[in-house]
C-alpha cells in the first residue's frame, strides 16, 4: 500500500501531511487529452485535467463516481486487495 506521488501534487500533499506514503489509493482514469494521442504535452494534459467536462464526459461522471463510491465501500468491508481485484478494469498484458 505504499507508493510515490507519481507526479500528482494532491497525493504529494497527502504524503507530506501524513508523513508517510503508506495508505491505499483509489485511482480513476481521466481519459486522453488528445483523443488517444500518446505524445501529449504537459500543457495539454494539465488543460485536460483542469478543464471543463465535455457533454459526454459529464454523462459518464455520475456512473464513474457511483462506481468509485462502491469501490471505497467494498474496500472498507472486504479489504483493499479484494476491492482492487473486483474493480480494476485495466487489462495488463501477461509477461
Amino acid at each position: 500500500m505504499a507508493g510515490s506521488a507519481g507526479g500528482h501534487n494532491g497525493v504529494k500533499s497527502i504524503i507530506a501531511h501524513l508523513g508517510s506514503d503508506r495508505f491505499p489509493r483509489l485511482k480513476i482514469g481521466i481519459g486522453n487529452a488528445n483523443d488517444g494521442a500518446r505524445n501529449e504535452t504537459q500543457n495539454s494534459m494539465t488543460s485536460h485535467v483542469l478543464g471543463k467536462f465535455s457533454t459526454s464526459e459529464t454523462n459518464e461522471l455520475e456512473n464513474t463516481l457511483a462506481t468509485a463510491a462502491e469501490a471505497v465501500q467494498f474496500s472498507l468491508s472486504e479489504g483493499v486487495e479484494a476491492a482492487a481485484n473486483a474493480f480494476n478494469t485495466s487489462k495488463k498484458p501477461e509477461a
